[in-house]
């Protein structure tokens, strides 16, 4: 991806002078900015051909920088949808998304433990998934996480978990109170 945002101006001794920053889509952008923008979007084509995806891990120990950049880039998507000023122009965003960016990084991760919520459902029949679950650890905290946040959005408390989430999550049985279930028979067993 090339910035387009350097236009050469000759001066009257017909020599180029030093380019100017051009106006584009409101933001102005210096050499240096560009520079820098150009050299991370590199790196984020580079992880995208390793990796097969462009989600950057928050904090990325190998690329710091690209990490923080990602997640610049995502703070100024959101300005932007807010209507606020934003360094995303049009040609960054269209050239990320290109790239197959990610906006929110949660959705993806969200949609990405449920795929491995209903392989997990494919292959067991339920979806109760254990406590401490060794072929995928991230499954069983995900799968916590998801109960806790229907316990706040019940007890009115503000939480992330939606009601397509929660209808998607029903559609594999799965069961946000798994403890009562467990008292239940165990009380069922006493008698």
């Amino acid at each position: 991806f090339q910035e387009t945002n350097f236009s050469p101006v000759v001066a009257r001794s017909g020599t180029l002078a030093i380019p100017q920053v051009v106006k584009a889509e409101k933001v102005k952008y210096g050499p240096r900015h560009i520079e820098q923008w150009n050299m991370r979007f590199q790196e984020l084509v580079d992880f995208q051909k390793k990796h097969g995806h462009c989600l950057v891990p928050m904090y990325d120990h190998a690329s710091p920088k690209l990490s923080n950049w990602v997640k610049r880039q995502r703070n100024q998507y959101r300005l932007k949808i807010e209507g606020k000023h934003s360094t995303l122009c049009d040609k960054r965003q269209k050239a990320l998304e290109d790239l197959g960016f990610v906006w929110d990084s949660h959705a993806a991760c969200w949609d990405e433990r449920y795929k491995e919520l209903c392989q997990f459902y494919r292959e067991h029949g339920h979806s109760k998934v254990p406590k401490s679950y060794k072929k995928n650890p991230s499954l069983s905290v995900w799968v916590k996480c998801q109960r806790r946040q229907f316990k706040l959005l019940q007890a009115g408390k503000p939480s992330y978990i939606s009601e397509e989430r929660i209808r998607l999550l029903r559609e594999l049985s799965f069961d946000f109170n798994p403890r009562r279930d467990s008292i239940y028979s165990q009380a069922r067993g006493k008698r």
